[in-house]
């Protein structure tokens, strides 16, 4: 699948998210990487596809584009979870239906504690123009001030609790939102 963008795309490496189904309550498996394009970031906007096993038989696609002007630190970490292959092995571990999913605890616990012993991403210094917890729209987790680590949240619908709650989106799901009916 090539996605177009109006940034020049390198390939790279797809990142696979092992799904928690909550209804049926088994782990899917991961059935390895596949290829993708995404920009080299720095700065850039980019985008990345995510294959998520469903089921034994069914797998299903989402395509984040992450907007690096409008949350810079946490696009930064994002790339880099990805180009450093976090997301393999990674469950949806909270779904509150209608609402919101949420992901980025790492199946490796070897990697989690690296990612851990980082410490906290801080908070934007300043968001002009802000994007809104909207449908479709992704944030890193906060628990307070500069607290953001590697927990992520796709936001169902309009959420504008989030924003009070200063959850800054930095991207959106694009395409296969779809999926998330299945998670």
């Amino acid at each position: 699948m090539a996605l177009q963008l109006a940034q020049p795309m390198t390939a790279r490496r797809l990142v696979l998210l092992t799904v928690l189904l909550p209804l049926v309550g088994a782990i899917a498996s991961l059935r390895g990487l596949q290829s993708t394009q995404y920009s080299a970031g720095g700065g850039e906007d980019y985008t990345i596809k995510f294959v998520v096993q469903l089921d034994a038989s069914r797998t299903g696609e989402f395509v984040v584009t992450v907007r690096s002007a409008k949350a810079p630190l946490a696009a930064e970490r994002f790339l880099e979870m990805v180009r450093g292959r976090f997301f393999e092995g990674c469950t949806f571990y909270h779904v509150f239906p209608g609402v919101a999913a949420e992901f980025g605890i790492s199946g490796n616990t070897t990697m989690q504690r690296e990612w851990d012993a980082r410490g906290p991403l801080r908070d934007e210094p300043y968001v002009a123009t802000p994007d809104w917890n909207i449908r479709g729209s992704i944030a890193f987790v906060r628990q307070g001030p500069n607290s953001r680590g590697t927990r992520l949240l796709i936001n169902y619908d309009d959420n504008p609790k989030n924003d009070a709650k200063g959850l800054v989106t930095f991207g959106r799901v694009v395409s296969g939102m779809s999926v998330f009916r299945d998670v």
